[in-house]
């Protein structure tokens, strides 16, 4: 686990939870706590879901600075402004874990405005995506645009750019160009670690990324390692955690995900646009484990639009079975508990006052979503507008995309009618098949099936290299395409 991040003498107030209470605010918050001075606002008629000893009262919950400062039976405290919840449950703000802004096709001030009316009042995105672009200016322009925002967007230090040493990438990084930013508030986390083979034979490259994560003169306060390594499992899962990775989130499988906690990972559940959840659910039933939480990963628009974030996976969950509250601390808590945040994830003196009111856990929907004790959801809605894009390390995000010597000749796939080799997809999951299937050709090139739900596919560089690839794709269910118009026979 890593190191603690914050207490009641660190920042708390800003984006990751800043601005250090002074002398005279600490004296003040303790009388408050005492119910001696009058709070700023008091949360009254509300249940308090209390995700340290796993059960629901009614309390009232007093808020100065940010920050819950106490929580006593109905009517003991005073505040300026007392909320009435209606009767309605309290429940600490989500926390999301692993993400990717740039997948739901959003900059940051709009990502946040939706996710906050479905409760994740903390998240926590890997910009690969835009660092294997643009690389550490990339990662600057993101950080600027993550500041100043009503819900704490903090991100990771991406381990692997590029990828692997098989792709095309605007950029490379090393430990060297990430250091300066390991000690940034609002980076949480090295990077997820995709390059587990690079790992394993002990890539020095990989190791220096990695120990960044530690406690030292760049990154005083230390950081989480995320991974990635799906179907690892083993001997190899051993030296992958041996070499200080911490979490995954790419478990396939129950035995896999079963494995992984045995090692002290922490497991983290994915339900996003690759789905994980029926599949691991029954060991989160029978061992209630401690380390242990929800991500959405890869969230597109429609699928933020029709379903939620963490709200969404905390109602699937539940409606499978799954207790409430224990659902609401993969959620909160635990989470909080990965990346050394000590003043979020639960409803306790000096946490942060980020909180939600909810009518009913088992269909969890958030009526209203308070960050720092202030209302910015409500009903569904945002109540804030993006702020203006910062202009610093613009250059490096725009007008990205420079193609060379492409045309429509460069998708033609030379080949002959018979057997070949496909990518298959697996509805949901990241992981792929090697499939054999019959194709045909035309004047010697192979053509596309769609009604045997065989397709082309082509990866072309971005870079100006003028590279392209070309392969087959089957799994996809698309049958119809041209004029903008794409239909896919697993859309609505």
């Amino acid at each position: 686990m890593s190191q603690s991040r914050a207490s009641m003498d660190e920042p708390h107030n800003g984006p990751s939870g800043n601005d250090a209470l002074s002398a005279a605010e600490r004296r003040a918050f303790i009388q408050i706590a005492r119910g001696k001075q009058a709070a700023e606002s008091v949360f009254r008629n509300c249940r308090v879901v209390n995700v340290f000893s796993n059960e629901v009262y009614e309390a009232d919950v007093a808020i100065a600075y940010g920050r819950v400062a106490g929580i006593g039976r109905p009517g003991t405290y005073t505040g300026v402004k007392s909320i009435d919840c209606g009767g309605h449950y309290l429940v600490p703000g989500l926390i999301e874990a692993h993400t990717h802004v740039e997948d739901a096709l959003l900059v940051p001030g709009e990502f946040v405005r939706a996710l906050a009316p479905h409760g994740t009042t903390t998240c926590i995105s890997d910009p690969h995506e835009i660092a294997n672009v643009s690389g550490v200016p990339g990662l600057r322009w993101m950080l600027a645009a993550s500041e100043h925002l009503p819900l704490r967007l903090m991100l990771t230090l991406p381990s692997c750019v590029p990828a692997s040493p098989y792709e095309s990438a605007g950029a490379s990084l090393t430990a060297s160009d990430l250091a300066p930013l390991a000690a940034h508030p609002l980076i949480a986390s090295v990077g997820e670690v995709m390059n587990y083979p690079g790992v394993l034979e002990g890539d020095q490259t990989l190791l220096d990324v990695i120990a960044l994560s530690q406690p030292a003169t760049v990154t005083p306060r230390g950081l989480a390692v995320d991974g990635h390594a799906p179907e690892l499992m083993g001997l190899d899962l051993c030296g992958y955690v041996a070499a200080g990775v911490q979490s995954d989130h790419e478990s396939v499988s129950a035995a896999e995900a079963l494995e992984k906690l045995r090692l002290g990972m922490w497991l983290w559940v994915r339900e996003g646009s690759t789905r994980n959840l029926d599949e691991l659910l029954p060991i989160i039933l029978e061992h209630a484990p401690e380390r242990c939480g929800f991500v959405a990963d890869d969230r597109t628009p429609g699928d933020l639009l029709r379903e939620g974030d963490l709200d969404a996976i905390i109602r699937k969950a539940v409606g499978k079975g799954l207790d409430p509250i224990q659902a609401i601390r993969m959620a909160s808590l635990h989470p909080a508990q990965y990346f050394g945040f000590t003043n979020r994830g639960a409803i306790a003196p000096g946490y942060l006052a980020d909180l939600l009111v909810v009518p009913d856990l088992r269909n969890f929907r958030p009526r209203q979503v308070y960050v720092g004790g202030q209302l910015i959801a409500e009903d569904g809605q945002a109540l804030f507008t993006a702020p203006a894009l910062p202009s610093d390390w613009t250059e490096a995000v725009e007008r990205t995309v420079r193609l060379r010597d492409f045309s429509v000749e460069r998708l033609r796939l030379p080949g002959q009618s018979g057997t070949a080799r496909v990518i298959g997809l697996i509805h949901d999951q990241i992981v792929t098949e090697d499939r054999r299937v019959e194709v045909q050709s035309h004047n010697g090139q192979i053509i596309s099936d769609p009604e045997r739900d065989i397709l082309k596919i082509a990866v072309v560089e971005r870079y100006g290299g003028g590279r392209v690839g070309v392969g087959l794709l089957h799994g996809l269910r698309l049958r119809k395409g041209g004029d903008g118009l794409i239909r896919c026979s697993r859309c609505p």
